[in-house]
């Protein structure tokens, strides 16, 4: 108890990136059902004004008075979310040094609705350049805030960006010079000793920036709770998990993102989709992803009995931390750009959490652990117009989540089949 009152997570607000050129004029979006994250809040016919890249007015159709002048996209029998936060991503392993014009696992991301990411682990060259190029419109994709490269210690040994910690003060100087290069959140790996691991969480705290680590196990996951962190990277590796753990997990205040798709729990999710769902001969899945890429994934499968998927119990140990008042949030890990941080809330379905619960673990989850809670993943006047457009009501079928009619980032509609034009086999 003295631990956990001692060592609050750091949690600060987080601004917004905002690329620099705005749309003009304002759009209405009329006649859909919105789920709006806010609270429990579903208007089953009603309008968003969006004003350059606000929501200026949302409510039941017919009750709002948009400017003369606005565009009216007609989107009856349609649904509207909040944009998606991928709270684990990994898209920065690709290039180094070598920026496409066109990001293909960018492109992927936004046209299935995904509008922020929070990088946890690449270059920080590629992380911070990239998300300046999406900032500045010279690259199309979610906004991205990034730990840039982890800390690995020195005597891990291997590593070309491990650093030495052998006191305090060095851990400070490592946080200082992350922080110069611009990231707003750390992310540490496993360090041979506790005591290195709460230099950093130290440092982090003195500095305004919040810090996350490699899970790697209980007894370290254990420690990162007690320890103030932010949260941790991966799910726990046992199921199910007792009262005692997932009391520790809700007054910890950590962000619990398991990240079923790239978990301890094998055979995982993303092994269960891959044979479930015909991803290869997906008309609008397969242009994304270069095939040589898309058939080794998707051609090659392990024939599996479908009680022996184990991801489902680590997922009903999440929806028993999320009933206790714990806080969730969905993590893609950038396994497949696009379609994993679907996958990924599909997976808390089904270990029993409800589609909404779901639904708000992929958006206001995420934007609570990033800090932009202010901004993104609620649908309600002032925040950011991060939304999607779906053909159909996630709230009968979680599945179709991945239907997506159109994708709207800072105000801007975007076409999911015109991002896929842009991508060059």
């Amino acid at each position: 108890r003295q631990a956990l009152e001692s060592a609050a997570p750091q949690r600060i607000d987080v601004d917004l990136r905002v690329p620099r050129a705005l749309p003009a004029g304002s759009i209405l979006l009329r006649g859909a059902r919105l789920i709006t994250m806010n609270g429990d809040d579903v208007i089953e016919r009603g309008d968003i004004l969006v004003i350059r890249n606000r929501i200026a007015g949302i409510g039941a159709t017919g009750t709002l008075t948009p400017p003369a002048g606005t565009t009216v996209l007609d989107v009856t029998g349609k649904t509207i979310i909040p944009g998606i936060v991928d709270a684990h991503y990994h898209g920065h392993y690709a290039g180094q040094e070598i920026f496409p014009v066109d990001k293909w696992q960018y492109l992927a991301d936004l046209a299935y609705g995904v509008t922020t990411g929070r990088e946890v682990s690449a270059p920080t060259r590629d992380t911070i350049a990239q998300a300046d190029m999406v900032e500045t419109g010279d690259m199309i994709g979610p906004r991205i805030y990034g730990s840039g490269w982890p800390l690995f210690s020195a005597a891990e040994g291997g590593s070309n960006h491990a650093v030495s910690i052998p006191t305090a003060e060095d851990a400070l100087r490592h946080v200082r010079r992350l922080k110069r290069n611009g990231v707003t959140y750390l992310k540490q790996y496993l360090q041979p000793r506790r005591e290195q691991r709460q230099w950093l969480q130290q440092a982090a705290v003195a500095e305004g920036v919040m810090i996350t680590a490699e899970g790697g196990g209980l007894k370290v996951q254990t420690t990162l709770m007690l320890d103030g962190f932010t949260g941790f990277e991966h799910g726990i590796p046992v199921a199910p998990i007792y009262n005692d753990l997932i009391q520790l997990l809700v007054r910890s205040g950590i962000v619990y993102t398991p990240t079923f798709v790239a978990g301890y729990a094998k055979p995982g999710s993303m092994d269960y989709f891959y044979a479930t769902r015909d991803v290869h001969g997906d008309a609008r899945a397969s242009r994304f992803m270069p095939h040589d890429l898309l058939d080794r994934l998707t051609t090659t499968r392990t024939i599996v009995a479908d009680d022996q998927y184990l991801f489902r119990a680590a997922a009903r140990g999440a929806e028993a931390v999320r009933k206790a008042g714990g806080r969730v949030a969905v993590g893609g890990h950038g396994n497949h750009p696009g379609l994993g941080p679907h996958w990924e809330l599909w997976s808390f379905v089904e270990g029993g959490m409800a589609p909404l619960e779901a639904l708000r673990a992929a958006t206001a989850g995420g934007a609570e652990l990033l800090g932009i809670q202010k901004d993104v993943g609620t649908l309600q006047p002032g925040r950011v117009a991060d939304l999607i457009i779906l053909n159909a009501d996630p709230l009968s079928d979680i599945h179709r989540t991945t239907d997506v009619f159109r994708v709207m980032k800072n105000g801007r509609v975007f076409d999911p089949d015109e991002l896929a034009k842009r991508i060059r086999q």
